[in-house]
């Protein structure tokens, strides 16, 4: 299993654990409530309540979208509950609202939501800490000490966004760890001669921590499966894109050698009537289906380009499909042209009364149209690389909307296996930053060389979505079978503390 699922299950275990953490501290606090049935107590259950919602979509729920934005809004409300019950209660006093709030971070405060939590985190530490100092509450120490961590925990999330692999990433989910840890410290502290409160916790969390072990390993063995799936399939489609490249070659090619032979092209080059070789080529373009078809005369000029009558004047002498046909041999080859792009192109000779008056070059581009076709043959992204660059594929940016074309491949076992020794390989790599599950199919010119490749792809976010899925059924089953024997078990705690 790759290093970005095993730190996504990690993320998935803290966040179920801080759930945990989170909405033990809210029963904790509407038990208070209950005694002394005053605001300040249900603002901090309530508060509680909603970051333990916050932590339970956030374990599932995948950045981007309503949801991600709805529990959000959860993580921010549940912290101004429990900062206003601190700044309600007595009898601390309220702080000046210059020394609460960092003014100079507002501005960026509405773009980083992680810097608002940040903020927020760190005036409940605050506040419960000027509470723990002036000894009103001395065993608050655990719950200033949770939310100090807790706020440097949403910094570091603050600068690694959703880089999942990211050193600080994993250093600012350790420190959420360690306040979670923290926070159920603090409530353990309050019920430790409450024999029936106790035995429900102690319940409790290990019934969930069994829960979020057997989710997980669920979870891992589904991910392998799934991947030695998608790494069979991925090897699949090479073999597909290989044979389709080489059916496109050779339909290429037959249609250029049929249009050299069997059309009068070479005579109105001879004759140089232009005007009806325009229209011939016009015409064959459309009826042959393809991407381009240029005229060239025995010196290698561009005399006609269908579709582009006014692009002409320029020379393919040095274009290997071109001195190829003008020598009288048919060729086919796999090239970059300034103006067709990356192309599958074949060249025929255009011969007069047995003599070259010039060349047919014609072909197929190698473009996001035909990545596109593609995948609907695969069902796996596509990607066309021109050396090592995308020229053409089926990704697009976090954008949404303009694909991700002209990025430089830069991992090295993808330049060392596939364009410097021609291999075709299955292997994880990073594709505009999100990890990836590819294939790469080397594809070489009429000379042999390697001058790109083809790539099949499939995203592990794809894959980490359906092992979320599982973790989510998995986890509310056991979640449900818990909550049928936690009934039993709190009876029998009653009466043991009744007695």
């Amino acid at each position: 299993m790759s290093l970005f699922f095993i730190l996504n299950n990690i993320h998935f275990a803290i966040g179920v654990f801080g759930a945990l953490a989170f909405l033990t501290a809210a029963w904790f606090a509407f038990d208070s409530y209950l005694l002394r049935r005053n605001t300040v107590t249900l603002s901090r259950s309530a508060g509680f309540c909603l970051l333990a919602l916050w932590q339970l979509g956030h374990s599932f729920v995948s950045a981007g979208g309503v949801a991600a934005y709805t529990i959000l809004f959860l993580y921010v409300g549940g912290l101004l509950l429990i900062l206003l019950g601190f700044m309600l209660e007595r009898p601390v006093t309220r702080p000046k609202v210059e020394a609460v709030l960092i003014l100079p971070a507002l501005a960026t405060v509405y773009i980083y939501v992680h810097a608002i939590v940040a903020v927020l985190y760190f005036l409940i530490f605050f506040l419960s800490y000027r509470q723990y100092k002036r000894g009103s509450e001395k065993a608050l120490k655990p719950f200033w000490i949770a939310f100090l961590l807790l706020s440097v925990g949403a910094l570091f999330s603050a600068f690694s966004g959703e880089e999942i692999s990211s050193i600080i990433w994993i250093i600012g989910h350790l420190f959420e760890l360690l306040g979670f840890l923290a926070l159920l410290f603090w409530v353990w502290q309050y019920i430790g001669l409450r024999v029936r409160e106790e035995l429900v916790l102690i319940f409790t969390s290990s019934a969930l921590i069994i829960s979020i072990v057997v989710t997980l390993a669920f979870s891992i063995i589904l991910v392998e499966q799934i991947e030695k799936t998608t790494r069979a399939n991925l090897r699949t489609s090479v073999k597909v894109l290989d044979l389709y490249i080489g059916q496109l070659k050779e339909e290429v090619a037959a249609k250029t050698r049929f249009l050299a032979q069997t059309t009068p092209m070479a005579s109105l080059l001879a004759s140089e009537d232009f005007s009806a070789l325009e229209e011939l080529v016009s015409e064959k373009l459309t009826e042959e289906n393809l991407g381009f078809l240029t005229i060239v005369d025995a010196q290698g000029n561009v005399v006609m380009r269908a579709a582009r009558p006014a692009q002409r004047g320029d020379s393919l002498s040095d274009d290997f499909t071109a001195q190829k046909a003008l020598s009288g041999s048919d060729t086919t080859d796999i090239a970059f042209s300034s103006v067709e792009g990356f192309s599958v192109r074949s060249g025929a000779p255009l011969l007069k009364d047995g003599t070259i008056v010039g060349a047919i070059v014609a072909g197929a581009l190698l473009d996001n149209a035909l990545a596109d076709s593609l995948k609907r043959t695969t069902g796996l992204e596509i990607s066309i690389l021109a050396k090592d660059v995308v020229v053409a594929t089926t990704l697009f940016n976090p954008d949404g909307r303009t694909r991700s074309v002209g990025i430089q491949i830069t991992d090295q076992s993808v330049l060392s296996s596939v364009l410097e020794r021609g291999e075709d390989v299955v292997l994880r790599t990073e594709i505009v930053s999100r990890p990836t599950l590819a294939s790469y199919l080397p594809l070489k010119n009429a000379e042999g060389n390697i001058v790109g490749a083809l790539s099949s792809l499939k995203p592990q976010q794809e894959i980490l979505d359906i092992a979320n899925a599982t973790n989510r059924l998995t986890l509310i089953t056991v979640i449900i079978l818990m909550l049928i024997l936690a009934l039993p078990i709190f009876l029998v705690t009653k009466r043991i503390s009744n007695e």
